[in-house]
């Protein structure tokens, strides 16, 4: 739902520690990225669980580019000044 999983910690492979999943995901850069996801469990119910991020980079929406805030882009303060 997220992406494509590329890789998982050793206690999420072997479905050791239920507590969360640690995983790596190559995810697309457009668009938000989600706050949560559904799914269903072995029991067929759909459990809702919120997505932690470890890390994510900034993404200026001015020129749509990821490295700094759009508070902090250089250019667009340059302009409005």
């Amino acid at each position: 739902m997220l992406g494509i999983p590329i890789k998982a910690d050793q206690f999420t492979k072997e479905k050791a520690m239920f507590r969360y999943s640690r995983l790596l995901i190559d995810m697309a850069l457009d668009g938000q990225l989600p706050k949560y996801i559904d799914f269903i469990n072995d029991c067929d119910v759909v459990i809702r669980k919120v997505v932690k991020y470890e890390w994510t980079s900034f993404k200026c929406d001015h020129y749509r580019i990821y490295g700094h805030k759009e508070e902090q882009c250089r250019k667009k303060v340059a302009q409005t000044k």
